[in-house]
């Protein structure tokens, strides 16, 4: 074990990146410290009057989205897929996993799927610095892909994503 699953397999309760790993956060990274530190969120888009939630979890340590999925609306299954994938992808217990507040990352169900491969931190309130970088992802995603082409239809957009 590592200096920080000791550390963080203690805590239970929901904390938030800077608060719990100023270190990482701050990107001053010791060699003590080996985490796969990823963000999720969800973002809606709109064509004609469909609606397409698309949910990324990205590896912040190379920018990569390592796990996605697509729904037409945003209940648990959206998430719950995207994670099952990416936690396939990581070793139990050497990540954290950020999220915004939202009410698909507060379910018990979500904090369930978590136990044991990953501890949960969530977006501080008023501070949207959090999730700076997947919200820059997003905002390059719809500069490039969303705002720049009209589509016909959910199914044409989530190709082109």
């Amino acid at each position: 074990n590592t200096k920080v699953n000791s550390d963080f397999t203690k805590k239970r309760s929901i904390l938030t990146l800077p608060d719990l790993y100023p270190k990482i956060w701050t990107l001053t990274l010791d060699a003590d410290y080996v985490l796969f530190l990823s963000i999720s969120f969800e973002k809606e888009f709109q064509v004609g009057q469909e609606k397409l939630y698309f949910s990324p979890l990205m590896d912040l340590a190379n920018r990569e989205i390592i796990a996605y999925n697509f729904a037409t609306r945003p209940k648990f299954s959206l998430v719950k897929k995207m994670l099952e994938q990416g936690l396939s992808r990581i070793k139990p217990a050497e990540a954290i996993i950020h999220s915004d507040q939202g009410i698909l990352y507060g379910t018990a169900e979500w904090g369930k799927m978590l136990e044991g491969k990953a501890v949960q931190s969530m977006r501080r309130r008023g501070n949207c610095y959090d999730n700076a970088v997947i919200e820059s992802f997003f905002a390059i995603l719809k500069s490039e892909c969303f705002y720049s082409r009209s589509y016909h239809s959910i199914a044409e957009l989530q190709a082109e994503i």
